[in-house]
């Protein structure tokens, strides 16, 4: 019999991973807009390369223990289609997690300044394919996010306690 809900750890990094996520976006918007050598720009570049790295790092971990710990059975009413959707936006959010990473720190490898999040933005090259890359898959990743939440809250509100299995909800 499978557990009911996610282990401890896991439930942590999830939703780090969220408070970082919820973060990396406004602060990503805000910083591409300010002009370089405004006084905000070098400590809004390195809080989004902190967080990012931070999120890149919570990804891997979370993949390490999705293979390693056990894991709670998809809920028993989420069959045929939705299942395959169910399947396929995890499996989805975790590849656009680890492609807004790589294309983060691709952006500092073809630039030639390293893996240092504590560069100076201008020594970036922002014309690079990967930041470019970066800039688009923002768009997915907020797609994917959108479903999920629409998903688990519809879930929610209609079947059941299924934020429980995160460590919210009526189960805890």
């Amino acid at each position: 019999m499978s557990p009911t809900r996610y282990p401890r750890v896991m439930q942590a990094l999830h939703w780090l991973t969220v408070l970082a996520v919820v973060l990396l976006f406004p602060v990503g918007y805000v910083m591409a807009r300010i002009e370089f050598g405004s006084p905000l720009k070098t400590p809004l570049f390195r809080l989004h390369a902190f967080l990012g790295y931070a999120v890149l790092i919570m990804t891997v971990l979370r993949l390490y223990y999705k293979f390693r710990a056990p894991q709670p059975a998809p809920p028993a009413e989420v069959r045929g289609a939705r299942l395959a959707l169910y399947r396929l936006v995890h499996a989805l959010l975790y590849v656009g997690l680890l492609l807004m990473g790589v294309s983060g720190l691709g952006v500092f490898v073809q630039s030639g300044v390293g893996l240092s999040p504590w560069v100076d933005p201008g020594a970036l090259n922002f014309k690079v394919s990967a930041a470019s890359s970066h800039l688009n898959f923002k768009f997915v990743l907020l797609a994917l996010i959108g479903v999920h939440i629409v998903g688990v809250l519809s879930y929610q509100a209609t079947k059941g306690d299924v934020l429980s299995r995160m460590g919210l909800g009526r189960g805890n």
